[in-house]
């Protein structure tokens, strides 16, 4: 029978179908010795737990009493670790030490993970919430608030009772149910000795213990929630259920008990294991895995019925303390002498014998009885502590979890990488990938790691061993580039008493020296290719880019393509837009397939999809590389012109290939999700064969002479998809930026921000164009049109407020265009006289262009898990009115405030009601320290016609004023504009800790080019 599962938690939308057995085990029931115990210990005198002293109980007065001291917890994992994801989430918790603030939840809940987390009691109070303990296998943890935080509400904690957990009882589940506030559902337990439920490999699992089950529909949020019983006694906890039947599991209270008795002690929870995994069978599984008539009849005389089972080795870890000693199918008989039958039994002997060796005598085989001895191992250092944040990722020792999920050995396993980030990400090392090598050392563990990357100098490429745990025996080794410019390298270690993840900055070996100049004779120092074509080839350079950041729209990690070398005094190389897509990047030239060298962007074009590289050419030549610079040709290429086509295969090998040009055609592209740049008012050169199968290159005449650059075009399909389009891009669009860079000069260009199409002039003839312009542009044996205005693409540039989309462009400084490459020849203008045909009649205009610098976004900001930039072209071009005076919201990371808060695509214009329009004026609203402002809540004036109430209501505060001021310095009012012009304000709760504010921007005064601001002093702190 298939089940689906899954955890109370609505972090994750969709869990897999797994298979559980159907195998009715025995029930069991409290004259189980174990419980027997329990109960003689509870009959002990006591007013608190005497059932005489409880009133007369009915459902109605026990809910009444526990409501007060059962919470909904809001919480947000602020990094992955482990099995789990970051995001935000709902759950349920219940106090359970009213006096310390002791607050029961899941281990889901609670975490792994860094968590931050608020509990909100019934009358809706809200205190903030540390875990201060989490399981390493059972779902449940503890977190802890300050009583003295809850002024208005009396909360008496409730009891936990494990022994009260019987079959047939009824019960009430109470928590916050599918995101609801308080949700009451009622059951019956059903079963004692239900398998551990099993969310998939991969996910957290329990094990190594019994639940209950009941039919009781719970479901997302109400993680956490306590099983009362009639008199409010906790005899379950809330923890997972089927998503396709009403039954829910909860997880018997025993352990958990204890667990709260040495934390109440100030103790240590000690937990054992022996790394192995065990599953309970009754005597007609065991009969038949060959246990002894003879031990069966003893059993079931010793526990009178009331057990019919034994526990079973089901898994055993590589290497661990019970591999050669256990198998899978041995059953286990006895612990240190005592019978063990029970999974309580077992916790019980491991838990109090870490460190130590333990005598356990199983049944093999056919009856064979063995006695063995083994190390109880520390449960708690197979957990992970501690982690480190390398490149944008998140690395940390393999856990418990994730071994035993995928059969993995614990000694020196590796490093698991729970966030793949930036660096590894280039590299191919994705999450749940296990890094065992780096530099050609060997990496056992985190330590390991840290020590060697501490040792790698800035910029350097070095070999990297991995393999994805879907492919545990497939080894990978890979090339990782080093880039420690845009992310921090330091590592967070838990520390459970403050309830926090403590980071310390980790060394890095960086240069601060600048590459020396190359001098120009050694550029020339090249030897002669045997043919022209040929030489063009030295010319190619394949091209990486590696994006640190999503901003302006990107949906890719990476991009490559061709590049050709235009110049090499100074060195310069033109690729095109789809290959480097942005100013922030990593780009990276390889030559002949043999040297791999950094390269530094210098130009972006607004329009016409190429971009402009340089670079130091001196490794190449120094490896004896033959390098060249392409010979370029304004001549314009005629269709049916027989050309050739020189650039990089798939295969980044270079290829020649006759081509014959069929058409000169305008690219049309169109808007993006998320907005995105996008070419427009250009035209490419077509072929007939297609996009030659190539990642890009270069259309020459015979004599090798360039005169279009073959590129890629980035668009979108209708289903979201990225795609590309191949077309060569005319020369004489990329000459005036080339020319002004080898002169020296800095490089810009000046244009319209408006898209241009042709329209036919039989078209412009229905809208009323007078017959002398249609004449003017009929010219014979040519494509016949007009340019016209298809949109304003930045409705606050200059030329939205003179032209309009479906104007007709008829002379622009007295010249006719007639198709939108004829554009490029005012590339330079600041001012256009402009004669337009609008609405039936022809008008004179005079349009202010806009300056490009080329530069684009080159300073991001990331505050509160945002990444804040100033607005870029393609979002101004999606507004569909007008564009905002604020600042770009181009990410929001998961788990952080802004995810919880915003989503990306706004405009932030007010951060606490100062307006905000540049990015210096966002961080001089953040260094306003609002917990010192002198707030005055109180009306100047009074009316006199309220009511005594609502004059009371209204009148001056006294000492409260304190607590307002404490509450506006913990939150943030962002007021936003969204993508349809819509204003609204989200208050953010703020997270210094986990995420302070940084930025990156362009400084030629640093080596990289680059200043990356670790920490920015916001709000008085740092």
């Amino acid at each position: 029978m298939s089940t689906f599962l899954s955890h109370q938690k609505n972090i994750m939308a969709t869990l897999p179908c797994l298979s559980i057995s159907s195998h009715d085990y025995p029930h069991y029931t409290p004259e189980h010795p174990h419980f027997k115990t329990e109960v003689r210990q509870e009959t002990k005198p006591s007013n608190e737990t005497q059932p005489e002293s409880i009133p007369a109980a009915t459902w109605e007065n026990t809910l009444k009493t526990s409501i007060n001291s059962i919470v909904s917890i809001k919480a947000t994992r602020v990094r992955c670790l482990d099995t789990e994801a970051p995001g935000a989430f709902t759950a349920t918790g219940f106090v359970v030490d009213p006096k310390r603030g002791i607050i029961l939840s899941n281990r889901h809940v609670v975490s792994v993970s860094p968590i931050v987390a608020q509990a909100i009691f019934c009358n809706y109070e809200e205190v903030e919430l540390t875990p201060i303990y989490r399981d390493p296998v059972h779902d449940f943890g503890f977190l802890k608030y300050d009583p003295s935080r809850v002024r208005f509400l009396n909360v008496p904690g409730i009891e936990l009772y494990p022994e009260g957990a019987r079959v047939g009882q009824e019960i009430r589940v109470v928590g916050n149910d599918a995101g609801e506030k308080l949700s009451i559902l009622s059951g019956t337990l059903a079963r004692l000795d239900r398998q551990a439920p099993d969310y998939g490999i991969g996910e957290y699992n329990d094990f190594n213990t019994f639940y209950l089950q009941a039919a009781s529909g719970t479901s997302a949020g109400s993680s956490g929630s306590p099983v009362l019983d009639l008199h409010g006694r906790a005899i379950a906890l809330n923890a997972g259920g089927a998503t396709h039947a009403s039954s829910s599991y909860y997880l018997p209270l025993n352990r958990l008990k204890r667990a709260l008795e040495c934390i109440q002690a100030d103790q240590p929870v000690s937990r054992g294991t022996l790394q192995t995994e065990f599953i309970y069978r009754s005597y007609d599984e065991l009969s038949r895995l060959g246990l002894s008539q003879h031990i069966e009849q003893r059993l079931r005389i010793y526990h009178q019925e009331s057990v019919q089972g034994l526990l079973v080795v089901k898994s055993v870890l590589p290497r661990g303390p019970a591999e050669n000693q256990l198998v899978s199918g041995d059953i286990l008989l006895t612990g240190n002498g005592r019978i063990l039958t029970h999974f309580l039994d077992l916790a019980e002997l491991l838990d109090t014998h870490v460190g130590k060796t333990v005598d356990l005598i199983i049944s093999r085989g056919q009856g064979q009885l063995r006695q063995v001895k083994m190390l109880v191992e520390d449960l708690h250092k197979m957990t992970p502590n501690q982690y480190v944040e390398f490149g944008g990722g998140l690395l940390h020792d393999l856990s418990y979890q994730i071994a035993r999920a995928y059969g993995l050995s614990l000694k020196n396993p590796g490093v698991y990488v729970a966030a793949s980030g930036y660096i590894l990400g280039t590299a191919g090392a994705l999450r749940t990938s296990v890094i065992v090598g780096l530099d050609n050392k060997k990496v056992c563990h985190l330590k390991d790691f840290i020590d060697i990357v501490s040792k790698i100098p800035q910029g350097q490429r070095v070999s990297i061993r991995y393999y994805s745990l879907s492919r545990p025996l497939k080894e990978r080794v890979m090339v990782l580039h080093v880039d420690h410019i845009w992310h921090k390298f330091r590592r967070a270690i838990r520390n459970d008493t403050l309830g926090v993840w403590e980071y310390e900055n980790l060394d890095l070996c960086f240069s601060s020296s600048l590459p020396a100049p190359l001098a120009i004779d050694v550029l020339e120092n090249v030897s002669e290719s045997s043919s022209p074509l040929q030489r063009l080839t030295k010319s190619l350079v394949a091209v990486d880019s590696y994006p640190p950041y999503v901003i302006d729209g990107l949906r890719t990690s990476h991009s490559y393509g061709a590049g050709v070398v235009v110049s090499l005094d100074p060195p310069l190389i033109v690729c095109d837009r789809d290959t480097v897509p942005v100013s922030i990047t990593t780009i990276s030239l390889t030559f002949g397939g043999s040297v791999t060298l950094p390269a530094r962007l210098l130009f972006l074009h607004p329009f016409y999809n190429y971009a402009i590289l340089t670079f130091d050419p001196s490794p190449v030549l120094e490896a004896g590389i033959e390098i060249h610079s392409a010979t370029l040709s304004e001549k314009e290429i005629e269709v049916d012109d027989a050309m050739h086509y020189v650039g990089l295969g798939g295969n980044s090998l270079p290829q020649v290939k006759d081509i014959t040009i069929s058409a000169l055609k305008a690219i049309r592209t169109k808007e993006t999700s998320p907005p995105r740049w996008r070419a427009m008012n250009v035209e490419a050169y077509k072929t007939n064969q297609g996009s030659l199968n190539s990642q890009g290159g270069v259309l020459a005449d015979e004599e090798g002479k360039v005169q279009a650059c073959w590129m890629s075009f980035s668009m979108e399909d209708e289903r979201g998809k990225q795609t590309a389009e191949m077309g060569g891009l005319p020369i004489k669009l990329i000459a005036p930026v080339l020319d002004r860079i080898r002169a020296g000069e800095t490089p810009y260009v000046r244009g319209l921000e408006a898209e241009f199409w042709t329209m036919q002039l039989a078209n412009a003839r229905l809208l009323g164009l007078p017959d002398h312009w249609l004449h003017r542009y009929n010219v014979p044996g040519k494509y016949s049109g007009v340019l016209y205005i298809i949109g304003i693409t930045n409705t606050a540039s200059p030329c939205a407020k003179v032209l309009d989309a479906g104007d007709i462009l008829l002379l622009v400084n007295g010249h006719t265009v007639t198709s939108v490459s004829d554009l490029a020849q005012f590339s330079e203008e600041e001012e256009l006289s402009m004669t337009l045909f609008r609405n039936g009649k022809e008008i004179e205009v005079t349009v202010q262009t806009s300056y490009f610098d080329g530069h684009e976004t080159t300073r991001v900001i990331g505050w509160q898990g945002m990444l804040i930039q100033n607005a870029y072209q393609a979002a101004k071009e999606q507004m569909q009115k007008q564009v905002p005076e604020g600042l770009y919201v181009s990410c929001c990371l998961l788990g952080s405030p802004a995810q919880v808060s915003l989503e990306p695509g706004v405009w932030i214009t007010e951060i606490n009601q100062q307006p905000v329009h540049t990015l210096d004026e966002f961080l001089a609203a953040l260094q306003q320290d609002t917990s010192t402002l002198s707030i005055d809540t109180a009306m100047s004036d009074i009316p006199s016609d309220l009511t005594k109430d609502a004059t009371w209501l209204l009148e001056s505060p006294d000492q409260n004023q304190s607590v307002i001021s404490e509450k506006k310095s913990s939150h943030v009012h962002v007021k936003y504009v969204t993508g349809n012009n819509s204003t609204h304000v989200a208050v953010l709760r703020l997270d210094q800790h986990y995420w302070p504010t940084w930025q990156i921007q362009k400084s030629p005064m640093h080596v990289s080019g680059w200043h990356y601001s670790h920490s920015i002093e916001w709000n008085g702190r740092v």
